[in-house]
């Protein structure tokens, strides 16, 4: 008899416990921990439906992925360069202006025929240059032209046919700016902002596109003689008895200078000089 008591209250127990249990309609939500531990329940809210979806609770896993994934910031940071009116390189910041800094620059390229090696050597000793591109040669060699661009390097404009501003008329002067323009951007995806004229010379008309285009214009401060010069032993000489912290060099898309260039970059480089690209534009008013 006691043993028939027993269990009918054991049976009464039980079916009370699973009566208890199903007397909310709604699961219990679980809320994963922010350091990756096990989850742990939490009461489900009132405002928040059974198939609602939760946003992931890691806001800080969530931020790093959101920024690792966006693109590049288009205004330039506060501890950048800029090219003077002078046209050397110098810190945004007047408290950075002991470093020892240069720009590289190639013009009349991509030629074709010593790009990638120069390229390659820039790579070695981790310098980037402003390649001032010609139309004649831009066009032949889209995939040169984005090459220089993946390697991380800037690409400017140095006008489609390499003419005399001063001798052609405004119209003819916009076509050789903003066609060019046009193509880099087709091909690359970035507009160029830097402008280098032929022979250094500009104009009035050129000012006039070039404030519209958002341009800054920009000669160099000492040049390779590379387009003079036949030895490679000659080109490094002439360069490195010039160069001075904020120099703008100006060299040129050529096999001479791409057997001059490693030994003037690994000189440099044991000197301290590091090789910098400006990340402001500086548009002048004709």
């Amino acid at each position: 008899m006691k043993r028939f008591f027993g269990l009918f209250f054991f049976l009464l127990f039980t079916i009370f416990l699973w009566i208890a249990g199903c007397g909310n309609g709604n699961p219990s939500s679980v809320v994963p921990s922010e350091d990756g531990a096990s989850p742990s329940p939490s009461p489900p809210s009132p405002l928040q439906s059974s198939d609602s979806v939760v946003p992931p609770t890691d806001s800080r896993h969530s931020q790093e992925t959101s920024t690792s994934n966006a693109p590049e910031e288009s205004s330039p940071p506060s501890t950048g360069y800029y090219v003077d009116d002078k046209s050397f390189i110098r810190p945004v910041d007047p408290d950075r202006n002991k470093e020892k800094i240069l720009l590289l620059t190639f013009d009349d390229s991509p030629s074709g025929k010593s790009t990638t090696k120069i390229l390659d050597i820039l790579d070695k000793y981790h310098a980037k240059a402003i390649w001032f591109v010609n139309g004649y040669y831009a066009e032949k060699h889209q995939d040169l032209l984005k090459e220089i661009h993946d390697r991380g390097n800037l690409i400017g404009n140095h006008t489609w046919w390499h003419e005399n501003l001063k001798k052609i008329s405004p119209e003819k002067t916009k076509e050789e700016i903003v066609s060019l323009n046009d193509l880099i951007e087709k091909v690359t995806g970035v507009r160029p902002v830097y402008f280098r004229p032929p022979f250094g010379v500009n104009s009035e008309a050129a000012f006039n596109v070039l404030k519209d285009e958002k341009m800054q214009s920009m000669n160099w401060t000492w040049g390779s003689l590379d387009w003079v010069l036949k030895k490679p032993a000659e080109i490094e000489k002439n360069v490195l008895d010039h160069v001075k912290s904020g120099s703008n060099i100006l060299f040129h898309d050529k096999e001479v200078t791409a057997e001059a260039l490693e030994a003037i970059l690994k000189k440099l480089s044991d000197e301290g000089y590091h090789f910098v690209l400006p990340t402001e534009v500086k548009v002048k008013s004709p």
